[in-house]
């Protein structure tokens, strides 16, 4: 029986990129960025929520909304070979992207975006005419999050079948526990929970994730809510189908033919930091 691949595991990664230049998951950046725009943050994109109100704030967050720069930092986790981090830096650089929010006088002047990995990823994966730091972080440890994060936290955190890949893995060991959480995320052993948690420590009140997923139901049993979260959109956004097939050498004879895989979903979930 063939060897299933573990996806959560750093050395697979690791080995991986030793060969691969480059590689995007799911959907292209062209396709994908459009729908990173129309999901915004509401303080960059002026948009409205729709309930008149003004969330809710704690003191801390009011102080760090009161000092806040007129940057707008956006974490690409799990960026591996993908070209994202710079399409995104590109595309919000542009005349093109940003026209319609500083249409609405509600666009900030500077948007940042930050490639991370939880291993080095190579240097040369594609050239890029934009500068998009990359940073090492575990997404999964709250200590490395912490140290590798803006004193105003994140506005906007973007992952494209990261969540997929960590969802892979089974229960966290307790050796990863950081050191003085304990009593807060130790018990916390399902990995996409613990990234629930750790990412709503370093996210603005307000600030968004979007998570690209294979999955139809990967938030479906509204954990999130115990983190501080809200889910406000979840939308199929495009599918993996292959109109034609697609060519594949037999390994043994070498010869080539033509499969069709089943198409699956791309789906977009949108959560708030509440």
């Amino acid at each position: 029986m063939p060897v299933s691949t573990d996806f959560s595991s750093p050395v697979y990664w690791s080995n991986r990129f030793e060969s691969e230049s480059s590689f995007e998951w799911l959907m292209s950046d062209e396709d994908l960025l459009p729908f990173l725009e129309e999901n915004l943050p509401q303080p960059f994109s002026g948009q409205d929520d729709g309930s008149g109100t003004i969330p809710t704030v704690d003191n801390d967050d009011q102080q760090r909304s009161t000092n806040a720069s007129t940057t707008l930092d956006i974490l690409h986790f799990g960026s591996g070979t993908s070209s994202l981090g710079s399409s995104l830096q590109r595309y919000f650089d542009s005349a093109k992207s940003t026209s319609k929010t500083k249409a609405k006088g509600k666009c900030r002047d500077k948007v940042q975006v930050y490639d991370s990995d939880y291993v080095p990823t190579p240097q040369s994966s594609h050239p890029s005419d934009v500068d998009v730091p990359f940073i090492l972080l575990n997404v999964l440890s709250l200590q490395s999050l912490k140290f590798n994060t803006p004193e105003d936290k994140w506005d906007l955190i973007v992952d494209k079948s990261t969540c997929d890949a960590i969802s892979c893995g089974g229960p966290l060991p307790r050796s990863t526990v950081d050191q003085g959480e304990e009593e807060e995320n130790g018990s916390i052993s399902n990995p996409i929970e613990r990234l629930l948690y750790n990412l709503s420590r370093v996210t603005k009140i307000g600030g968004r994730w979007i998570s690209i997923s294979y999955s139809s139901n990967r938030f479906d049993d509204e954990i999130y809510t115990k983190y501080g979260w809200k889910l406000i959109k979840k939308q199929m956004i495009s599918t993996t189908y292959i109109s034609g097939g697609k060519i594949v050498k037999d390994s043994r004879s070498g010869e080539e033919r033509v499969v069709h895989e089943p198409e699956t979903g791309v789906w977009m979930y949108v959560l708030e930091k509440v």
